[in-house]
Order: C-alpha cells, then sequence, then structure tokens
C-alpha cells in the first residue's frame, strides 16, 4: 500500500493540540533521578564488557534498565515528575542532532540574532525576544530511517534572562505535541521532552516558538531525535551496542555533564569505577528532589533470594542524607507487599539494610536508596521471576508508590486502566470509544491515532462513572485506532490496548475485529505483545476499499459486555501467541462463539497456539469447540518454518503468492511454534500450507457459517500485498456485503450484478452511482450514501438510461435482486470507474444503506 507522508496524514486529522493535565499528579513538581543498574564499559584489557555475567538468559546490566524503561518512567511521569536518567531510556538505534548552524535542517521565521557565547558542541546558538504573541519560530527537520519510538531531546544555555515556559511543538503522525520548558535550567545538556512514534520515511519537525507569558528571551540550539548507538570513543573504538545497553559514565558524558561527574576516578583507573559515583555526581549536577538506584542481587551461593534495600551506612563519619531513611522504607515496604499480594505470597522480605555503597554514599542535597529488587542468580526463583514481564510491572509500579507516597503519604496511585475497550459505530455517524469504568477513577484520557502507533495528546473525559466519547466529524472510510487511560488527583494512569474502527457513516458494519492476545510472560516480553495489533487487520480490511468493508474494534473482555458479536457478519479473533495460560478461547468465549456462530456469523481466528490449547492441551469441551465448531484439527505444534507456499491454481487464495510470517526480525514479534492444522472433516479444506508442506489455514464450511482459521497470527505476515490480498479473499468468503466486489469491467460489456439485503426482503431499494465517494452525500441524523451528487448519480436512476437496468425495484421475499451493468463502447472512458450504492426504503423512509463498491473500466 502506498505510503502517505506524515504531512498528509496531519491534513486529514482534526487539531491534535496539547492538554493541560487533567490533574497535577501526586509527583508535580518532583525530579526524581533513577539510576537503573550497570551497563556496558570499556576495560583497558578485556574491551568492551557487561560489568555483570549472563546468568540464565539475563544480564543485571540490561533487565534493570529495562524495568525502568518499560514501566517504572511511565508512571513516574504520569504522577507528574520529570525523570532524569542516568542511563539513556530509548531504545531505537537511530539518532539525528539537529542544530541552528546546519540550516539544511534548520529553518526560521521572525527575527532572531546569533549568541556571542557558544552552544550545543561549542557552536552558536540563536536567540529571540519572548512574545505574548508568537512572532518567532525555529524548526529543526530529521527524515526518520526506520518505524520505532524516539525520544526526543533539546539542548540549549541556560541563565537568568530566559523563560520558563518556552513552548516546543513536536510534528509527529499521531498530532502536533507541546512542551514547555524552563530555559532558566539545566541547560548545556540534553533535556528530554518526550517520544513519540515515528515511521521510515517521516518527516520529524521540531519547533520553537517565541510565544511566552513571560518577559524574556528564547532560545534556539540543538535537538537530538531517537537514542542511538553508544558514540563514546574508549580504547579506539565505540561499544557497538544501542547506547542504553551502555553505563552511566559514558550517558553523562555524552549528556554534556563535566568531567568531573563521569571520570571521578581520573584516568588510570577503569571506567567502572568511574561508573559508580557517575551516578550520584550526575544527580547533583542536575539537582533533584530524590534519588533512586535500581539493581538485582547476587548471592555466594546462588540460593539468595528477595528484596533488599539500602542507604548509606554513614563510614568514615559521613551520613545518609536528610530523608533516605524515610525514602528507602516507603519504597522497600511497598515493594514487598505488592509482590507479596500480586506475585508470590512468600515473597521474601530482605530488610532495610545499610552499607558504603558509592551510589548513596555520594548523595549530598537529596534522598537517596538503592534496591536490590531480586537475586538474578537464583535460577530456581528469582532469576525466572525477573524474565517475567507482569513480575517486572509489579516492581515497576511499587517502586513508584513507594516515591509518591514518600513525598505525599495517603495520596492516590494513579489508577489502573479499564479492563474493558471498544470502538464503535454509531447511527449518527459518530465513532464512539467505550470503555469500563475504573474504581478510583475520577475521568479518563482517550487518546486517538490514524495509524495505532502515534496518538495525539488525548481528549479529557471528566468523571469516574463515564464510560463513552463520541468523536464527531470523523470521514466517511476513515479509519480511527483509540484507547484509553484512567486519571485521578494520582496522576494519569498507562492506556488500554489499541482498537480500531472504519467509519460507515450509517451504512452497513460487517466486521467486528476482536484483540484477545493478551499474554506477557517469560516467552512473550512487552517487545513481543504491544497491544496494538488490529492495526494491522485494520489496515488490510481497509485496502479493500473497492467494496467498502468497515469494521468495529475491541478487545476480548468488552465481549459481550459492551459489544455483542451477533450483529457482526464476521467477526476477526486476534489471538497471536494467546496459549494455554491465558486461554485462547475461554469457556464463556466459547460458547458465546457458537453461539454467535449458530446464529449464521462467521469467524476467521488467527495465532500460533490455538490448536495447542484446545485440541492438544485442552478438556472435552476445549476439543469438541475446536474439532466440531471450528472444524480444526490440530497436527503439530511446530511447523518449523516461516514461510508459506503459494496457494496451487483453482485453490482458495489461487492468485496470491507465497509470502512469509515475522520471525522477530521484521517488526511485529516472532511467530514461533505455529501449529500445523488439518481440517476436521469432510467440510474442511486446508487452504494455505506451509513452505514445508504443512497445512497452514483451514477453511471450515458448516451449515449456516463459515470459519477460516490459520496456524499462525495473520498480522505477523511480513509482505504488504499478500498480507492484503489475503484479508480481501477471507473479507469476500466471510463477509459478503450487499453489493460484492467487483472486477474490472471492459466498454461495450454487460455484468449481472447481485444485490442483498436479508433485513429488506419485499421492500423497494435502489442502487445508482457516481464517479466518486467522498465526501457523499449527507441524509438524516449524521448518516451519508457514499456517492457524490454529480450528473452520472441522477442520470443511472431515470429508467432506461443504458448504463444500470434492474436497479430501481422490490426486493425478493429473500431481501435480493440483481441489476445489470452495462458500460457503454465509447471513446475515453477506459481508465475510468465509477462508484455504486444503494438503499432500501420502508414506508417512504430508508431502511438500510449497502456499501459502496468501485468498478474500474477496462
Amino acid at each position: 500500500m502506498k505510503k502517505i507522508p506524515v504531512l498528509a496524514v496531519l491534513l486529514s486529522l482534526p487539531p491534535a493540540t496539547a492538554q493541560t493535565p487533567p490533574v497535577p499528579g501526586t509527583l508535580s513538581g518532583k525530579r526524581i533521578v533513577i539510576s537503573p543498574g550497570h551497563g556496558r564499559y570499556w576495560h583497558s584489557t578485556l574491551g568492551w564488557i557487561y560489568q555483570r555475567p549472563l546468568i540464565n538468559g539475563l544480564v543485571e546490566d540490561v533487565h534493570t534498565n529495562e524495568i525502568a524503561i518499560d514501566h517504572l518512567y511511565r508512571y513516574l511521569e504520569g504522577a507528574g515528575a520529570k525523570v532524569i536518567a542516568c542511563r539513556e531510556r530509548g531504545y531505537v538505534p537511530f539518532e539525528a542532532i539537529r542544530d541552528n548552524d546546519v540550516p539544511a535542517t534548520y529553518a526560521e521565521t521572525g527575527t532572531w540574532t546569533t549568541s556571542g557565547t557558544p552552544g550545543y558542541a561549542g557552536l552558536t546558538y540563536r536567540f529571540v525576544n519572548a512574545s505574548p504573541t508568537e512572532t518567532a519560530t525555529a524548526t529543526w527537520s530529521a527524515v526518520i530511517p526506520a518505524d520505532g519510538l524516539y525520544p526526543v531531546y533539546v539542548f540549549s544555555r541556560d541563565g537568568a534572562n530566559r523563560v520558563t515556559d518556552a513552548l516546543y511543538r513536536v510534528l509527529h503522525p499521531g498530532g502536533l505535541s507541546e512542551v514547555r520548558v524552563n530555559q532558566e535550567i539545566d541547560g548545556l545538556r540534553w533535556n528530554y521532552l518526550g517520544s513519540w512514534h515515528w515511521f521510515a520515511g517521516d518527516l520529524a519537525q521540531v519547533t520553537l516558538s517565541n510565544e511566552s507569558a513571560e518577559t524574556g528571551v528564547v532560545i534556539a540550539d540543538a535537538v537530538r531525535i531517537g537514542a542511538g548507538m553508544g558514540s563514546i570513543v574508549r580504547g579506539g573504538t565505540t561499544s557497538g551496542d544501542p547506547r542504553w545497553r551502555e553505563c552511566s559514565r559514558y550517558w553523562a558524558e555524552y549528556s554534556g555533564a563535566p568531567s568531573s561527574v563521569w571520570d571521578p576516578c581520573g584516568p588510570t583507573n577503569q571506567d567502572n569505577c568511574d561508573d559508580v559515583t557517575t551516578r550520584p555526581n550526575f544527580a547533583e549536577w542536575w539537582g533533584a528532589d530524590a534519588f533512586v538506584s535500581l539493581h538485582t542481587n547476587a548471592s555466594p551461593t546462588g540460593t539468595g533470594s528477595g528484596t533488599s534495600t539500602y542507604i548509606y551506612n554513614g563510614a568514615g563519619g559521613g551520613s545518609a542524607t536528610p530523608g533516605s531513611a524515610a525514602l528507602q522504607a516507603s519504597i522497600h515496604n511497598r515493594i514487598v507487599l505488592d509482590i507479596q499480594a500480586e506475585w508470590d505470597a512468600t515473597w521474601t522480605n530482605g530488610g532495610l539494610l545499610q552499607a558504603n555503597f558509592g551510589e548513596v554514599r555520594e548523595l549530598v542535597t537529596m534522598p537517596g536508596c538503592l534496591i536490590e529488587l531480586a537475586f538474578h542468580d537464583n535460577v530456581a526463583l528469582d532469576n525466572p521471576y525477573l524474565h517475567e514481564p507482569e513480575f517486572r510491572e509489579i516492581s515497576g509500579r511499587a517502586i513508584y508508590r513507594g516515591i509518591a507516597s514518600y513525598f505525599l503519604p495517603g495520596a492516590p496511585f494513579v489508577p489502573e486502566p479499564p479492563v474493558e475497550v471498544a470502538i464503535q459505530n454509531q447511527a449518527d455517524g459518530a465513532l464512539k470509544v467505550r470503555w469500563s469504568s475504573v474504581a478510583g477513577a475520577t475521568g479518563y484520557v482517550v487518546y486517538r491515532s490514524p495509524n495505532g502507533k502515534a496518538f495525539d495528546d488525548g481528549t479529557i473525559v471528566a468523571g469516574g462513572g463515564t464510560g463513552e466519547l463520541a468523536l464527531t466529524g470523523v470521514a466517511l472510510g476513515e479509519v480511527v485506532h483509540a484507547r484509553v487511560a484512567s486519571f485521578n488527583a494520582g496522576g494519569v494512569g498507562r492506556p488500554t490496548e489499541v482498537v480500531a474502527a472504519r467509519a460507515a457513516k450509517g451504512g452497513p458494519v460487517p466486521v467486528l475485529l476482536v484483540s484477545g492476545f493478551d499474554r506477557l510472560d517469560a516467552f512473550v516480553l512487552e517487545r513481543d505483545n504491544s497491544f496494538d495489533f488490529q492495526r494491522q487487520h485494520a489496515a488490510a480490511v481497509s485496502a479493500a476499499v473497492d467494496a467498502g468493508w468497515s469494521f468495529d474494534g475491541a478487545n476480548n473482555e468488552a465481549v459481550p459486555g459492551l459489544i455483542a458479536l451477533a450483529p457482526y457478519v464476521m467477526v476477526d479473533w486476534i489471538l497471536g501467541e494467546e496459549s494455554t495460560v491465558d486461554e485462547t478461547f475461554s469457556s464463556a468465549e466459547q460458547a458465546l462463539v457458537a453461539v454467535y456462530l449458530a446464529g449464521g456469523g462467521n469467524l476467521f481466528a488467527t495465532g500460533a497456539e490455538i490448536g495447542w490449547d484446545l485440541d492438544f492441551l485442552g478438556s472435552v469441551a476445549d476439543r469438541t469447540f475446536y474439532e466440531s465448531t471450528l472444524g480444526l484439527n490440530y497436527v503439530a505444534d511446530d511447523a518449523n518454518t516461516h514461510s508459506i507456499a503459494q496457494p496451487p491454481a483453482g485453490s482458495f487464495f489461487a492468485g496470491i503468492p507465497g509470502f512469509t510470517f515475522d520471525d522477530g526480525t521484521q517488526g511485529t514479534y516472532d511467530a514461533n511454534f505455529p501449529d500445523v492444522l488439518l481440517p476436521s472433516s469432510l467440510q474442511g479444506a486446508i487452504v494455505l500450507t506451509y513452505a514445508n508442506g504443512g497445512g497452514a489455514a483451514v477453511r471450515f464450511v458448516a451449515p449456516g457459517y463459515h470459519v477460516i482459521g490459520f496456524g499462525f497470527p495473520f498480522e505477523t505476515i511480513v509482505e504488504g500485498a499478500p498480507r492484503d490480498a489475503v484479508m480481501g479473499r477471507v473479507l469476500e468468503d466471510l463477509a459478503p456485503l450487499p453489493i460484492p466486489p467487483q472486477d474490472p469491467i471492459a466498454p461495450g460489456a454487460s455484468r449481472s450484478i447481485p444485490v442483498t439485503l436479508p433485513g429488506s426482503a419485499g421492500l423497494p431499494f435502489a442502487v445508482t452511482g457516481s464517479l466518486g465517494n467522498f465526501p457523499g452525500v449527507p441524509i438524516d441524523a449524521g448518516r451519508i450514501v457514499p456517492l457524490n451528487p454529480d450528473p452520472l448519480f441522477f442520470l443511472l436512476l431515470a429508467p432506461g438510461n443504458g448504463v444500470l437496468s434492474g436497479n430501481v425495484g422490490t426486493l425478493d421475499p429473500a431481501g435480493q435482486a440483481t441489476m445489470t451493468l452495462s458500460i457503454p463502447a465509447i471513446p475515453g472512458i477506459s481508465g475510468l470507474a465509477l462508484y455504486l450504492a444503494g438503499a432500501s426504503f420502508s414506508g417512504g423512509a430508508l431502511n438500510e444503506l449497502t456499501n459502496w463498491v468501485r468498478v474500474a473500466i477496462l
């Protein structure tokens, strides 16, 4: 599918202005330094090495920063804190540094002046007087090399005459985000603005405005987009690792800190000596309200277990900084409490301890403590826990909670996300986002995206009991992705998974996408399940635009509470690598699906472990559902390939080339252990085979319904054209439309086209056409006929028009009719296309709208 430039995407969006945070948050105004463990460093004889060994798949230098990036930071920032990280906090290995001294990637409006003192890299910077209304801007641009979540940093020289509310705007595919920065402080260093998702080829732009409520100057210097690879040269080489894996010593140097911060041990000692005290030095250089260091532990016997925390023991005549003991107790007690309550009731409380650790000894102005979360060398207990995303989530959240309780005891914590979420077309033409209420929430934030990755800054919905938001102004055929977070006085929590809908504008919505891939464990990590896989299904359904399929979306928890299966002709159930513990189809879901299919619905079910869960390991009821209701038969757990053979001529997917699905290197996740399938009866047939001959997909034709089941996840199909073509064939079979898709037609040719509206049996109907389908013809209550009122629209309604016949009349008792399309053999029409759509009527009022279908003229 053709890539749409980011600016074109933005033109189709409503303005995505930054929202004022719905609440200040418990940690609003607090500066929290997080030091996540060790990291790779250069050794004069050993070269670039990690500071801790690899033990059963874990390296302390790596997983501590993962816990901070994936879990801890989002909680702290949701509570309003400014997080100062002692290591790089982004994963994407690309970066672009843009400076005002490079005209090719820097542009200005208004009147700026060049500095007389140096800025980034010893070069110049630019300044302008602030203004109550914008009169000047500076813009830095970068073309993004690869899809990813990019951290954005800005660099400027501080000073007493600067404004404290410098306005940066970040242009990204989800909209335009605004961030205010205090330029009086934190100068000559990289200041983190936030992280945004871009796609390969996008133009990322960061614009600084001189609009300010203050009198002073605004400084434009440098911008950094992306996390990058390690770039500090030691021993004549760089680490060759992404920067986030390196230790704090190099991050402090790269960030702009003086050598007294990152080289305290001097040139005669190894860099790991520097690294220990770089962390508190870095915290003091920034100035903060608290310092928290996150480590995992090891014991001489490899049998140690549990959580211990440390503050400075005062060795050498010093003392722990004021507040350190209270901060330690708050964090320690919360970690132990939450792990015991939500993970392991026998988790060991290793105690509130003191030691002469350099990380806490060197603190001067702020309280600080060091956490030994668990023992990474205990391969029987703690080490497996540290592999688990849920354990990491509980731990990261607990650290945030402990910090929040230290600063404001008794204050509420940020609430959990809603369990249920859905987005659904409404009769009035709107898309409505709905969600389940959350205990303790006082409101919600609904985030919107055109692509499922890059989101706007959200729409605030007040009231903890409120559970819906109508998205108005959605264009016909527009795809909208949404997710929801809850908030209270503690701050904003993490969001739900992503759901998607394509606007029908009052027409039929034949398809429901259901996300059932909830699994996170030692085999499906945070990077494997991003909880946004409706986006690939949505894009593939939308690619079949010649027939106008629309859809709604929900997570499986929302069925049937927020959304029922019954109205939809087809349900696309997305199961990814969901397996036995998380359940592919629970007993309750099996009952719902069985009733839905018995009522005439159709199911598209894809995932790598459905057969393993239900047919191999399942109960008698599970096997009956899998074999009898779905018509599938599990053969083997692993196809031992990630390739699909080209379907043969005459088969269900004939004409679609062979393709591959992700092995973990193609941007979704490794769809390992794909099920090998057979049909369970003569009513089924293999419709896709793996490259080595095993059955990859089965089509089951039962009385009254169809099922197509894949042994691998649909969203992991790598090649876009085959993915779209596969979905198109599935839609044609499982979600037949009132007016079916049409192949191109030659001038002078005629074709019979069926019209089927089962809910309008015996009613009058009319079908007409136009040369376009957008913006369409508005009718009652926000609905739109997806045709434009051009001369062709009215011509084709007239009897004897010579192009459409049988297009006006009465549907038979089955709600069916047949019309004939005849393309005149006249010069100049080849290459054109017309769009057909229709409606049925009851008592003179519109009863049902059909889809639209595009017919190309050869």
